[in-house]
């Protein structure tokens, strides 16, 4: 109990985050652990058995910790597990950064992690497993390397997810109090400007045929025939 808290006091001194939520800076740092050991002189403090380090978004769990610390207070974490485990915030508007591995070297100025067997590096959906991994927390960039000297060396494995874009908001549009009414045919239906086309009809002759002139009764006029 008495290592215990003498870890917290000497560490409070310390800052553990470097490129990390702004607020993880005025956080006070917690370590829980069954033994610890301080070195004055070479600035080394050991933790050993259940360690768990936080400051603010920070957390740190392993079976020994080594606490290296500088001018400007705590320059390099090494973590040793079975994994030991690893994470972080960046920034308020970015996921956790979980990494695992059984020796976890994190330099604070540099905000550089080396993650040594079954190393693995999860931030967001996207995934990264490999015998040694390095990772640029600032930058985000992950370099993962697979152990050349196994027989049958274990294979890089990356997941990354594919990016969706967000669907762009639709604009509302608001109808007009007065709709468009569609035009009702009407009763009567529409004169076409030509005229109907009409047939000629066959003229049939009539039952009156033309009167041929009739001899009258009288006779013609010696006058008459000249």
């Amino acid at each position: 109990m008495i290592n215990k808290l003498l870890a917290l006091v000497v560490l409070s001194l310390f800052s553990l985050t470097g490129h990390a939520l702004p607020q993880d800076r005025e956080e006070p740092i917690r370590i829980s652990a069954d033994s610890a050991s301080i070195d004055e002189k070479s600035g080394m403090t050991i933790y050993r058995g259940d360690v768990k380090i936080t400051q603010g978004s920070l957390l740190i769990e392993a079976d020994r910790v080594e606490l290296k610390r500088g001018k400007q207070g705590v320059s390099q974490v090494t973590a040793h597990g079975k994994p030991a485990h690893f994470r972080q915030r960046p920034a308020s508007d970015k996921p956790f950064t979980d990494a695992w591995g059984e020796t976890i070297i994190y330099k604070v100025d540099k905000e550089h992690l080396t993650l040594k067997s079954n190393a693995k590096v999860i931030s967001g959906k996207d995934s990264f497993t490999g015998n040694r991994i390095l990772y640029d927390l600032q930058s985000s960039v992950v370099d993962a390397f697979s152990d050349s000297t196994a027989e049958k060396p274990a294979r890089v494995e990356m997941v990354i997810q594919p990016k969706v874009s967000k669907p762009q908001p639709k604009a509302d549009v608001t109808p007009s109090d007065t709709e468009p009414s569609d035009a009702e045919p009407s009763d009567a239906e529409p004169s076409d400007a030509e005229q109907p086309e009409t047939k000629p009809s066959d003229s049939e002759p009539s039952d009156t045929k033309p009167a041929d002139t009739e001899a009258t009764g009288t006779e013609p006029t010696d006058k008459d025939a000249q």
